[in-house]
């Protein structure tokens, strides 16, 4: 095994991100301490507390002694809210290339850690490898769920195991593994991510997505397998169809801002005013959809009581207000991208 090989593979850290997860992370952990690895795999649990005020750092340090757990594991702090801001603390601290993040309601199968490495060991071209996620509902499944189950991190992410085959290739950050000395190159330019991630009770999302196209900029492939599983908990108050629709809406609020990336898979560097023109394109036709469900609503208002109408509806009001407000900052991020790639050729 080469030299190069070797320094790719020198171990796993699964980073937990939590804030105030006191009442569910102990199912988590306890997942990953009873990991089965061979002797060989070097790995550690590292834990980032993400301002929790309910205890959850002292309640972790003492489930590792509970457990008796053997390698290394340790409890970091990050004061500033929000999971990307956790995520990206436990990239900064974790100690080896490749990094698992578990979130605090997934309960990894027991081969999670071992697979995943044997798979990276065996593809030097992957630079981010995702799992599937089994739901386990803590009240009754509603009847949409199935039809819906990928917005909650659950399900397969690709029609077969391997390389994802998509122009835009991207993975749910639950259970997913990424390659960290491509991200600290992208972050050690002082490159500015975009798109927020969950942060107290909003449901903005997007950060394991820019995160995996990153990955792909970097010239890296997006894996998926369905030989890693963990169990996702669906808690009672993430099953009403409310939720699924605020859901759906904070993911929707950031598809501007996620454009740039899918601008630049389909069309590379180009001048900014071609940009423009494709954005306002995009703009344009989310506009006209929009206007013309609204007007069918007028002609058919016994639709509007529809729950999949009014979902279609929320979403693209979302869209469209993230396409109206975000020109500038999409444009400017645009620009940002086409900067990194330049200054680290």
């Amino acid at each position: 095994m080469s030299e190069s090989m070797l320094s790719r593979l020198d171990g796993i850290s699964v980073v937990v991100c939590t804030h105030n997860g006191k009442e569910r992370i102990e199912a988590t952990l306890q997942s990953v301490f009873q990991q089965k690895t061979t002797i060989e795999l070097a790995w550690e649990i590292l834990v980032i507390d993400n301002a929790s005020t309910d205890g959850t750092k002292d309640f972790c340090i003492d489930l590792k002694n509970k457990y008796d757990f053997g390698h290394s594991f340790r409890v970091v702090s990050e004061f500033n809210p929000g999971l990307n801001n956790a995520r990206r603390k436990g990239l900064a601290e974790s100690s080896f290339n490749w990094v698992l993040f578990c979130d605090d309601d997934n309960h990894l199968f027991d081969n999670y850690v071992q697979t995943g490495f044997n798979i990276i060991s065996k593809n030097k071209s992957i630079g981010a490898l995702g799992g599937m996620g089994l739901p386990v509902f803590e009240s009754k499944k509603p009847d949409w769920f199935d039809q819906y189950h990928y917005s909650f991190a659950v399900g397969t992410q690709s029609n077969s195991n391997g390389k994802i085959q998509s122009q835009n290739p991207e993975l749910y950050g639950a259970g997913c593994f990424f390659y960290k000395p491509a991200l600290q190159k992208i972050f050690a330019t002082g490159f500015q991510t975009i798109m927020s991630d969950r942060k107290g009770t909003s449901l903005s999302s997007g950060g394991d997505v820019e995160w995996c196209y990153l990955i792909h900029l970097m010239k890296y492939e997006i894996w998926f397998s369905d030989e890693l599983k963990f169990y996702h908990l669906m808690t009672a108050g993430r099953l009403t169809w409310e939720y699924y629709i605020k859901l759906k809406v904070g993911i929707a609020n950031g598809v501007a801002l996620i454009f740039p990336y899918r601008f630049y898979f389909k069309s590379g560097n180009q001048h900014q005013i071609f940009y423009f023109l494709n954005y306002i394109q995009r703009w344009v036709i989310i506009c006209l959809t929009y206007y013309q469900l609204l007007i069918k609503l007028v002609f058919k208002p016994s639709n509007t009581k529809d729950s999949k109408i009014i979902l279609g509806k929320q979403i693209l009001k979302a869209n469209l207000k993230s396409y109206t407000k975000n020109l500038f900052a999409s444009l400017k991020h645009y620009n940002r991208i086409n900067t990194l790639l330049n200054n680290l050729q």
